[in-house]
């Protein structure tokens, strides 16, 4: 099972480059991050997080919309993988973004 997991959260980090956020245009509406699973936005988030460097705070806007999405989903979980992805966009570090969302794929390979 442990293997399975690994083996998820590598694609998932592998394919994150092939829909990657591309800046303000790419944003996606509210409604739409709600309809995406937990899962989902974690990757959302890691794209966006990428991308600081080039986008400034417009990722960080984006990255805190996708945030906001998760927190309201669990209002009951801090959710620090989307505050190490904040950390990580405004330090413009991909190797820390890419460790937030690499804990919290885990974490959610395990809750299921």
């Amino acid at each position: 099972m442990r293997k399975t997991a690994a083996l998820v959260v590598a694609l998932l980090l592998i394919g994150v480059s092939a829909r990657a956020w591309d800046g303000p245009a790419s944003n996606k509406p509210t409604s739409e991050l709600e309809q995406m699973t937990d899962e989902q936005l974690i990757s959302e988030g890691l794209t966006v997080c990428l991308k600081a460097g080039e986008h400034g705070s417009a990722a960080t806007q984006y990255l805190r919309t996708v945030a906001g999405v998760a927190r309201a989903r669990h209002p009951d979980y801090a959710h620090p993988e989307f505050s190490d992805m904040l950390a990580a966009a405004a330090a413009e570090n991909p190797g820390l973004c890419r460790k937030a969302a690499k804990g919290a794929l885990e974490k959610e390979g395990g809750a299921q």
